[in-house]
């Protein structure tokens, strides 16, 4: 089955000024490879569904330096919001062939928050950030999240 990559994580601002995307989009991300054991040209990948995100869980001191609604940080974020809100540490989805463009089976991952993390770090590369940026906001992350987690 192929599955629709479009990568828009566009959002808009609601009247409060949170950011929110109104359409759902799928994720694609190699973070759970290891653990699962999937090989290089493989990605685990899940639908994001239409959310509010509050620009992943930079604490606000952070701000000076990271500036949390840089689009290079803002669309990386959705799915680390999405993650760290959920209740059940599950994501099912599917496996999803690079090569191909197909998916080559259902996967069903469970993850902790440290996970989330490196899918943020991760994303950012994609959207252009650079080394110094992504490390920076994977440590804001770590340290200012915790009580954003939801256990």
């Amino acid at each position: 089955m192929p599955l629709d990559f479009n990568d828009n994580l566009k959002l808009t601002f609601t009247g409060s000024g949170r950011p929110y995307r109104e359409n759902e989009v799928w994720v694609r991300t190699q973070v759970f490879n290891k653990k699962y054991g999937l090989l290089d040209h493989e990605y685990f990948a899940f639908k994001l569904p239409p959310e509010t995100t509050d620009g992943a869980s930079i604490p606000r001191i952070c701000w000076l330096l990271l500036a949390p609604f840089d689009n290079r940080i803002l669309n990386p974020s959705q799915p680390h919001d999405h993650l760290y809100a959920k209740k059940e540490k599950v994501l099912h989805g599917y496996i999803w062939n690079k090569v191909t463009g197909l998916t080559t089976g259902e996967l069903t991952v469970t993850y902790e928050r440290f996970d989330a993390d490196k899918m943020i770090e991760e994303k950012m590369k994609s959207y252009g950030a650079g080394p110094i940026v992504r490390k920076g906001v994977f440590v804001a992350v770590r340290l200012g999240g915790k009580k954003g987690y939801n256990t």
